[in-house]
């Protein structure tokens, strides 16, 4: 990525993720302490906790800038294809996180769920065969249209995702307190 162009995007998931877990950190009542260690951060972003009821939560955020409907799928970061054409795991295998935050910003909607759920429900799909996955055909437009290596994402439709996961919370983001900056930060 042309490092501008990664240097503004780092900036901007990093406004996003200070916005959302301050608004989750009210909204739940509680502390939040967000990761600042580089050789820990693909662990998980920030963690929720509240000493008075002793419990923690490391959350790992991801934003959603496509989906419009509840209908729809959570494209989740399987592997990252190198430009030798090798994989490397990507978000979701790699997150030491006990929750993902899915930020869905068209809906202006979160979802809260669990990873080792997810992890779960993705490895049952794909035992199955029945895990939809989306990657580029063409590698290199992709890198040039994107300015990101690409992709191999797993497509889980949200409702059935949801109810792998009796924890799992959706609240909108009025519920949030979200500011009116947070659209500025795509």
């Amino acid at each position: 990525m042309d490092t501008m162009a990664f240097n503004k995007s780092i900036h901007f998931t990093s406004l996003r993720e200070n916005e959302m877990g301050s608004s989750l950190a009210r909204y739940f009542d509680c502390c939040i302490h967000f990761n600042t260690q580089a050789e820990r951060r693909a662990y998980y972003d920030y963690c929720l906790y509240n000493i008075e009821k002793g419990w923690l939560k490391s959350c790992e955020q991801t934003d959603d800038y496509f989906t419009d409907s509840m209908d729809g799928y959570l494209c989740l970061e399987l592997y990252t294809i190198k430009n030798d054409n090798s994989k490397k795991l990507g978000k979701i295998n790699y997150t030491k996180a006990d929750k993902f935050i899915y930020v869905i910003n068209n809906l202006k909607k979160v979802i809260i769920i669990d990873v080792f759920v997810l992890k779960n429900f993705i490895a049952r799909l794909e035992a199955s065969d029945s895990l939809k996955t989306i990657r580029p055909d063409d590698h290199q437009e992709w890198k040039d249209k994107h300015d990101t290596l690409p992709t191999i994402c797993a497509l889980l439709p949200i409702e059935e995702t949801l109810l792998q996961d009796p924890k799992s919370r959706v609240i909108p983001f009025n519920e949030l307190t979200i500011s009116n900056y947070y659209d500025r930060y795509h």
